[in-house]
């Protein structure tokens, strides 16, 4: 019924006690994916390459990121999973078991049933506070801890698609939020960006080639 995928860069070697310990908080068992380091996708004629906004070709690690994602969920799918839960080898849990799970079982007693749910983000960019736990989030930055239903599965593989007709290439963020957009997609999030997770500060970015920088301890949405 689950698939819960970890994206990791094998050659990332200082990032595996980051996922023993996201193995040790979940019940699920966590598959190690092997990243795209963007390679493929640069050498092929069929990817169209232009960013979205900035009207150059993407880095090659927005091209293996987006790859990786895209990657898991379709063979998700394939493989007949309802539900796919995609962490990035950056996300440190910083929650217990307990918390974690509780935080997504309980989005049951929402107005609306969810699509996609954030363990955590960098960035709420359009956002709606719910209340002191959740949020429904339209737009946001840092895609290290998705959970997904079919439904948001199979939309952000057609939204993709469309973009690649447009000539477009969407990075993983970009892809997930024209999901959302283009399909009504609702999405939750914990309304404190840090309570469950964060992409682990100090380290460098596999994609951006920058240190990451965590939200501000506490930080929630107005």
């Amino acid at each position: 019924m689950y698939r819960c995928a970890v994206i990791h860069l094998d050659s990332a070697a200082e990032r595996m006690p980051i996922i023993e310990k996201l193995r040790k908080t979940l019940i699920h068992t966590v598959e190690v994916y092997s990243a795209k380091d963007g390679t493929d996708w640069e050498k092929s004629s069929k990817i169209a390459k232009m960013h979205p906004f900035e009207k150059i070709p993407v880095p090659r690690g927005h091209l293996g990121c987006t790859h990786s994602h895209i990657d898991i969920i379709h063979g998700t799918l394939k493989g007949k999973h309802q539900y796919a839960l995609i962490f990035e080898d950056d996300c440190e849990m910083l929650a217990v078991q307990d918390d974690i799970y509780g935080f997504i079982h309980y989005t049951k007693v929402l107005p609306v049933e969810w699509d996609m749910i954030l363990l955590g983000a960098s960035e709420y960019v359009e956002s709606e506070k719910i209340n002191e736990i959740y949020t429904k989030v339209k737009r946001f930055w840092g895609t290290h801890a998705v959970i997904m239903k079919e439904k948001a599965m199979r939309a952000v593989l057609q939204t993709f698609a469309d973009a690649q007709k447009e000539g477009v290439f969407l990075p993983a963020d970009w892809m997930y939020n024209e999901a959302i957009k283009k399909h009504g997609l609702t999405c939750y999030g914990p309304t404190e960006l840090n309570r469950l997770c964060q992409q682990k500060p100090g380290l460098i970015s596999a994609i951006t080639g920058k240190p990451r920088v965590a939200p501000k301890p506490n930080s929630k949405i107005a």
